[in-house]
């Protein structure tokens, strides 16, 4: 038994009624049994969340909306959402964030944005084409979506 599980027994048996006792080996039984339901639980979970980012609307997404094909952009947003939402409804997830390969969160940064565009503009209107890229962001673009040709070519 662990460090964790450990005092979770020694709480458990400090403020069970001695009438209600259980032998050492039937909690031991329970904590682990609790333990494997939660392990699975975590492990389905993380494989669900996986999948839903390795859907190819994700590449699609990002790709249309670079090349400016609105329409196909927003059809896999609406999939990108419906299968987000599924996922979280699933697992009772309260939100899900996009992380790169870095681990760090990929969010709407509203400082970084007005600094680019004079004012905050939401990521969905940046992102389907209804605001002009800025001139210092298209040097940064174009070099994006020559990462994103090589590593689809790649593949």
């Amino acid at each position: 038994m662990n460090l964790i599980g450990a005092a979770a027994l020694t709480t458990f048996l400090a403020v069970v009624p001695p009438t209600v006792f259980a032998s050492e080996a039937e909690v031991s039984a329970l904590v682990a049994r609790k333990a494997a339901i939660v392990k699975a639980l975590h492990d389905k979970a993380t494989l669900a969340i996986v999948q839903v980012a390795q859907d190819p609307a994700f590449p699609s997404y990002f790709e249309a909306a670079y090349h400016g094909q609105h329409a196909h952009a927003h059809e896999a947003k609406v999939r990108i959402d419906h299968i987000s939402l599924a996922t979280q409804e699933k697992f009772h997830v309260e939100e899900m964030c996009l992380i790169d390969i870095n681990g760090a969160e990929v969010k709407q940064d509203d400082r970084t944005t007005r600094d680019l565009y004079g004012k905050v503009v939401p990521f969905t209107q940046i992102l389907s084409g209804q605001v002009r890229t800025p001139a210092p962001a298209r040097e940064f673009l174009a070099e994006v979506h020559r990462d994103f040709a090589e590593a689809r070519a790649s593949k």
